[in-house]
């Protein structure tokens, strides 16, 4: 296993005024590793939110939560061995509050704020500045909200880069680059994400892997399809956002051919292996 000083290049040595001085998105996608900046978001306003000031913020705002087993051993999960409901994204936060079970993890991911409409305007009211980013506000963010143990499986994503920013608890990431052969699949399907068929956990996999475990006020740049495994090791509350690049325009064309071919063959076929998220499991 990679540790991530040796997959930084020169970029573990600046510190961060001199990366402000740069384009802080440019900078790292010409990089094109993983970083991991600690301490960088201390001072940001999402990182001096609370499990209270989440719940008070979010309460009547309806989200997914996806539920299951932790995984132990070599094998994670595929997303059809979970069950999802709809739920009180506050009344979510409240019971994190003061969850202890570890036999059962439940797991509020992959929600964008921009349709989390029913929330309060002070939860809303940051943006992405600080890494240069202009115009980037919670309209451009996406929240992942869980107990220790839930997890987003291994996958790699199909447009831009993902810059995430760890506010709670702490999350452990195994990562591997484009050209590291995880046998991607599209089933299940999710719309811009493609799947690993592997146990990424087999040894084989896992010593190759670059392994970070975030804490609060850090921030992880992911490069472009690079694979991507992330598990919460206690209650964590994160938000993260994707950089465009010029090379997504040929990719979207692509996922637009993936979406056409998979629904083409799913017809009738209501089995909810076909769709791990939400968003795809009503369509037809």
């Amino acid at each position: 296993m990679h540790s991530v000083p040796e997959m930084l290049g020169g970029f573990q040595n600046r510190n961060r005024q001199e990366i402000e001085k740069d384009v802080f998105n440019t900078f790292l996608i010409k990089e094109n590793c993983v970083a991991l900046l600690k301490n960088f978001i201390t001072e940001w306003d999402p990182a001096l939110w609370d499990l209270d000031f989440l719940a008070e913020c979010t309460s009547g705002q309806t989200v997914t939560v996806k539920t299951g087993k932790p995984y132990s051993g070599d094998r994670v999960p595929t997303e059809s061995e979970c069950d999802f409901k709809q739920q009180d994204l506050g009344g979510f936060f409240r019971y994190l509050k003061t969850y202890k079970d570890n036999s059962t993890f439940h797991y509020a991911g992959y929600a964008h704020f921009a349709i989390l409409n029913n929330a309060t305007p002070k939860f809303h009211s940051f943006d992405w500045s600080w890494a240069g980013l202009n115009n980037f506000g919670s309209h451009k963010s996406t929240l992942w909200a869980g107990s220790a143990g839930s997890f987003t499986p291994c996958h790699k994503d199909s447009y831009g880069c993902n810059l995430h920013a760890q506010l709670l608890g702490c999350k452990e990431w195994l990562l591997w680059p484009p050209e590291h052969d995880l046998c991607p699949t599209r089933l299940p399907y999710e719309e811009s994400s493609t799947f690993s068929s592997v146990d990424v956990l087999k040894e084989t996999h896992v010593k190759s892997a670059v392994r970070i475990v975030a804490t609060p006020g850090d921030v992880i740049f992911i490069p472009k399809h690079w694979w991507h495994l992330a598990r919460n090791l206690e209650t964590s509350v994160s938000i993260n956002t994707w950089i465009d690049l010029a090379s997504d325009s040929f990719d979207r064309l692509k996922e637009a051919i993936a979406r056409l071919l998979v629904f083409s063959l799913k017809g009738s076929d209501s089995s909810q292996s076909w769709a791990p998220c939400t968003q795809f499991r009503n369509l037809s």
